[in-house]
């Protein structure tokens, strides 16, 4: 599969800069997706958003990384970088300055401008790590760079929201939305163009998507859960403080949970690994769901949080595994930004009262059919 890898650059410090700053507009991209509930519960308690209008700005977000990463990655060949890094910071950092005033349908409007900035920088970031000969662990190590990002925004919001309020966040993604356009200077204006597939392998195999539909479902189930936390906490008379160190605390573990699988990921068997997750996961939820003890519930927050980083980096080989092509894999990232914006749709929109009981058997719903999708993937693989 070498010819489908892009040279590395010739010069180590050249290749660890454009790497490093690949990581830094990707993570930039992705730091909204850690602190949902920190930054879209302070607005619910502002009285600037209802639980159905979070839900709606979440996925909204979500959907429109998803859409403009898919749609650069399949049509927009990798050049003029610097004129996209340019672009996408600036609207980043212009629709989080905006939301700092809005509420309502216009908040959730600019959640989708920033979702779409957010894009256009994953789509660099991908390019990048993509052409890379160690995809795999880069990728492992991208998911611990995006967790000790986000629990750094997350301390510094709760730094920050005695001064700012519920706009906090707002204030601190627009200028770190500024910082990280420095990035975009390390990143080269083009990058070389990836072959095209082979004569027989336009389409996707019955096996790659079902893994891809897997992936989709798993990150539905992590972020339709993950973003109603904070309310569902607070419904089991959690303290909104408890809540706030509980969400930063997931993060730290969400480090741990990435550098577990960079050093075991190359032994893992992804299709057992990935059900065996699944059920972890559920067993969170029921304990989330059961359990009279706040310590009890605050630990199963934290092992969500382990897990999170854990699962999605598998999905990697297991779509290598029943897609040789890989060119299932090359779509991973748009299936699970997508199913992340499916989540909070498909657990919010089911919600009809005060009562966020069943988001979480919902969401253990989605993770039965990531497991199940997982298993009749690697069954339906092509066999040597």
């Amino acid at each position: 599969m070498d010819a489908i890898l892009a040279p590395e650059p010739s010069q180590t410090s050249d290749k660890l800069l454009t790497l490093t700053a690949a990581l830094g507009l990707g993570c930039l991209a992705l730091l909204m997706l850690g602190v949902q509930p920190l930054v879209l519960g302070a607005l619910v308690t502002a009285g600037r958003l209802d639980v159905h209008l979070l839900a709606q700005a979440a996925t909204i977000e979500m959907l429109a990384l998803g859409i403009v990463s898919s749609v650069l990655g399949a049509v927009a060949p990798h050049r003029h970088l610097t004129a996209w890094g340019l672009g996408g910071c600036a609207l980043f950092v212009a629709s989080n300055l905006a939301c700092m005033e809005a509420s309502g349908f216009g908040l959730v409007a600019l959640r989708g401008l920033a979702g779409a900035a957010g894009g256009a920088l994953v789509w660099i970031a991908a390019g990048v790590i993509g052409r890379s000969r160690s995809a795999l662990r880069l990728s492992a190590i991208f998911a611990g760079a995006q967790a000790l990002t986000q629990a750094g925004l997350a301390a510094l919001i709760s730094l920050a929201a005695p001064a700012l309020g519920a706009s906090a966040g707002f204030a601190l993604l627009a200028l770190l939305g500024v910082l990280s356009a420095a990035f975009v200077v390390a990143i080269p204006r083009a990058l070389s163009e990836l072959p095209a597939p082979e004569e027989g392998h336009a389409r996707l195999s019955p096996p790659g998507l079902l893994g891809l539909a897997g992936a989709f479902f798993l990150m539905a189930g992590i972020v339709g859960v993950w973003v109603f936390v904070e309310q569902i906490a607070t419904q089991h008379g959690v303290s909104g403080s408890a809540v706030s160190l509980a969400v930063a605390l997931s993060l730290v573990m969400q480090i741990a949970g990435a550098a577990f699988i960079t050093w075991i990921g190359p032994r893992a068997r992804p299709q057992i690994a990935l059900p065996l997750i699944c059920a972890a996961y559920i067993a969170c939820l029921t304990v989330m769901g059961l359990t009279p003890s706040h310590n009890l519930f605050v630990g199963a927050i934290l092992a969500f949080g382990f897990l999170w980083t854990m699962s999605l980096p598998l999905f990697l080989p297991l779509l290598i595994g029943v897609d040789p092509t890989r060119r299932s894999a090359m779509l991973l990232a748009g299936a699970q930004l997508l199913g992340g914006s499916g989540g909070p749709l498909l657990t919010g929109l089911l919600v009809t009262g005060p009562d966020l009981q069943p988001v979480l058997g919902y969401g253990a719903a989605l993770f039965v059919a990531s497991a199940a999708l997982v298993g009749l993937a690697w069954v339906a693989r092509p066999k040597a």
